[in-house]
């Protein structure tokens, strides 16, 4: 669980509400997160003074697989910080590929390529996005960077 912060709020410890979102089969991915809210998720303030965000610019997404466990199980909320400047390595990223949602590591190759990892041992390969899809909006975007996690089970 290298750079990502399980995040545990008690009574004692003060929370602040971010929007929820739930993927859901049916549901069209790539308008999940523009759309309302599924309902709200409760992170320890310290989390965001932590890493120096504003509760604004963040939301909360629940994990809909298996493909960082053990770091993210499915159910999980991740706290997702929306304003992303670049890619860093070893961190980790919710992202939309080609309509569908997705939770990994990104590692940047020299030609612009884009090398999506997952923790998961039993999710076979990698991802490849070609540096003519990270320019389309369309085709790839980056929803935000993991800061934390819910676990909920």
């Amino acid at each position: 669980m290298a750079n990502l912060q399980e995040a545990r709020p008690s009574t004692e410890t003060k929370t602040a509400a971010v929007p929820l979102y739930v993927p859901a089969p049916g549901r069209d991915d790539a308008d999940y997160v523009q759309a309302e809210p599924d309902g709200y998720s409760f992170f320890p303030s310290s989390v965001f003074d932590k890493y120096g965000v504003r509760i604004e610019n963040c939301v909360a997404i629940r994990s809909a697989d298996e493909e960082m466990k053990p770091t993210i199980n499915q159910g999980d909320e991740m706290l997702v910080h929306r304003i992303v400047s670049g890619v860093e390595r070893d961190k980790i990223y919710v992202y939309l590929l080609r309509g569908r949602h997705g939770v990994g590591r990104f590692e940047e190759g020299a030609d612009g390529t884009l090398t999506i990892l997952r923790d998961n041992p039993d999710c076979p390969g990698t991802i490849q996005v070609t540096p003519q899809e990270r320019k389309d909006p369309k085709a790839f975007e980056i929803v935000g960077k993991v800061l934390a996690r819910l676990s909920l089970f």
